[in-house]
């Protein structure tokens, strides 16, 4: 599958984010393997074959978009459960949520939570490490496709779920230890 090729055809617009900031209408995209490979009209990926072809016409195709900040293992369970005027209750409410799932529940709410990414058209984000069962979450990311960096969460003071608690100068050192991403 990673080798495979595709052919991104006919798209009404294609929004490139190269020097030129083109606006391509009526484009094609290629695409072999992870990299895109040619960016053009129809006409000048008219010859070009590909495993796959996805008809993009009348469709606008962007570069993915970028979550900076998404608590993944979690926050798309945890959407419309609690009352928009709960307050500062909120957040121990979703901490105890969170320290009630199991490894797999936050692997397969991840693994929810990047489906509907991705369909929206996310492909890369950033999750500031305060997922609960880090190692199944790493494998929901790695199985996902989309480019993760998992921050390392920093708390100093006691909290409802019990991560770590670091002083302030011990956080910040700069050594990066504990931070890993995909």
């Amino acid at each position: 599958m990673a080798d495979q090729s595709i052919k991104i055809e006919g798209a009404r617009f294609l929004v490139t984010v190269d020097p030129q900031r083109r606006i391509i209408q009526n484009g094609s995209i290629l695409i072999e393997g992870q990299r895109i490979a040619r960016v053009g009209k129809v006409a000048d990926l008219e010859g070009v074959t590909a495993d796959r072809v996805i008809d993009a016409s009348e469709m606008v195709v962007t570069p993915g978009f970028v979550n900076g900040h998404m608590h993944i293992s979690y926050a798309h369970a945890t959407r419309g459960i609690f009352p928009d005027d709960l307050g500062p209750a909120y957040l121990s409410n979703v901490f105890r949520l969170q320290g009630a799932m199991t490894d797999e529940e936050e692997y397969l709410t991840s693994l929810l939570a990047i489906t509907e990414l991705l369909k929206y058209g996310t492909t890369c984000f950033m999750d500031p490490g305060s997922t609960k069962g880090l190692d199944t979450c790493m494998q929901a990311y790695k199985e996902s496709g989309c480019r993760i960096i998992v921050g390392w969460q920093v708390t100093d003071q006691p909290n409802p779920i019990n991560l770590p608690v670091y002083e302030t100068n011990e956080a910040t050192k700069g050594d990066g230890a504990g931070h890993s991403g995909l």
